[in-house]
C-alpha cells in the first residue's frame, strides 16, 4: 500500500468532492548512479544523484531542484507478493544535451555504462496550485513517493534517444540456484565480504598521459606489468568522468579496457584503478590471503577415451 501525507490526501479529496476541476500533475525520477553507491538501512547514502522532472520546466520540490527533460514511462502494474514487476522508460535527448552533473552528454553516458545496473526512483507530484513559469518552492507532503522503484537496464541506445527497463528489486531473486558452485577458481569476488580483502588498499589515483586513447589509457610509470590486469578502473575527471571498465591487460604502463570508452582519453584526464585477482591459488598466495580461497583446485580433469 502506498503511503501519503495527511496534505495529499486533503487535496486528493477536495478533487474527489468536486471542489477543484483541474489536475496539476508532474513526474519525479531521481536516479542513483552506480558510481560511489551504497546501501544501508533502505537508503542509499553515497553515490551520484540525478534529480528530473517530466514537467515542462525545472520544478523544486522540499528545496530540491529537478531539472526538465523530456522522459515518459509506460504503465505501471502493482503485484503482491515476490513477483517481479518491470516499467519501460524512453529518454530524449539531443546529441548535444549534457548532463551538468556528469560533465558528458546523454548520448555518451548511456552508450558508456554510467546509466548500467543505476538504480531509479519514480514519485509523483501532485501541485496544490496551477502550473506557472517560475514555480515557487513545493513541499514534499504533496510528492506521492516510490510509485515505482527499480534497477534500471539499458536496452538501446539511439541518436536522440534510449530505451530502458526498471525490473523491481524482487528480480535479484531470480539468482541462479545452487549459490555455490564446485570449480577450480575461487567462488569470491575480489574485496567482498568472504575474500576479506579491503578494496581501499589496492586503489590508485593516476593520471592518463600522452599516448592515451579511448582503447588504452597510459599512465607513469612506476607499476609492473600485470600489476591492474583483470581490475577495474572508473574516470574521476574528463569525459569519461563516472565510466567504469574492467582492465583487460596491463602491459608498458598502458591499461587496455575490456570495451574501450565512448570519448577519447585526454592527457591530464584521471583514473582510479583497482587491482584484480585472477581467482587461482598463486593468485591469492600473493595477496596472503590462502584463509579465504574458496576454489577446488584439484579437482580431476575430464578425461576423453579415443
Amino acid at each position: 500500500m502506498k503511503q501519503c501525507s495527511e496534505a495529499l490526501q486533503n487535496l486528493l479529496m477536495e478533487y474527489m468532492q468536486g471542489k477543484r476541476k483541474t489536475w496539476y500533475i508532474a513526474d519525479l525520477y531521481t536516479f542513483w548512479l552506480k558510481m560511489d553507491l551504497s546501501y544501508n538501512s533502505g537508503y542509499f547514502n553515497s553515490g551520484t544523484l540525478l534529480l528530473r522532472t517530466g514537467h515542462d520546466v525545472d520544478l523544486t520540490v522540499g528545496g530540491n531542484k529537478y531539472k526538465h527533460e523530456t522522459i515518459t514511462h509506460g504503465s505501471i502494474t502493482d503485484k503482491s507478493g515476490v513477483e517481479t514487476t518491470d516499467m519501460e522508460m524512453t529518454i530524449l535527448y539531443r546529441p548535444t544535451d549534457k548532463i551538468p552533473e556528469l560533465n558528458t552528454t546523454w548520448l555518451e553516458a548511456l552508450q558508456g555504462g554510467t546509466f548500467d545496473g543505476a538504480y531509479v526512483s519514480l514519485d509523483r507530484l501532485y501541485s496544490p496550485i496551477p502550473w506557472q513559469y517560475n514555480m515557487p518552492n513545493l513541499s514534499t507532503d504533496y510528492v506521492l513517493k516510490a510509485r515505482f522503484f527499480g534497477r534500471m537496464d539499458v536496452d538501446e541506445v539511439k541518436l536522440t534517444q534510449a530505451k530502458l527497463t526498471v525490473k523491481s528489486p524482487t528480480d535479484l531473486l531470480n539468482a541462479q540456484l545452487p549459490r555455490n558452485l564446485v570449480k577450480p577458481s575461487c567462488l569470491n569476488r575480489f574485496c567482498d565480504s568472504m575474500c576479506g580483502l579491503n578494496k581501499a588498499d589496492y586503489s590508485h589515483d593516476v593520471t592518463a598521459v600522452a599516448g592515451s586513447a579511448k582503447n588504452a589509457v597510459q599512465i607513469a610509470s612506476g607499476y609492473a606489468d600485470g600489476y591492474f590486469t583483470q581490475g577495474t578502473m572508473m574516470c574521476t575527471a574528463g569525459a569519461n568522468i563516472g565510466v567504469s571498465r574492467s582492465i583487460k591487460t596491463f602491459e608498458n604502463n598502458i591499461a587496455t579496457p575490456a570495451q574501450p570508452f565512448a570519448n577519447a582519453v585526454q592527457e591530464g584526464d584521471t583514473f582510479t584503478f583497482w587491482r584484480g585477482c585472477a581467482k587461482t591459488m598463486v593468485a591469492c598466495r600473493a595477496y596472503n590471503n590462502m584463509a579465504n580461497f574458496r576454489g577446488f583446485p584439484f579437482l580431476p580433469c575430464q578425461n576423453v577415451l579415443l
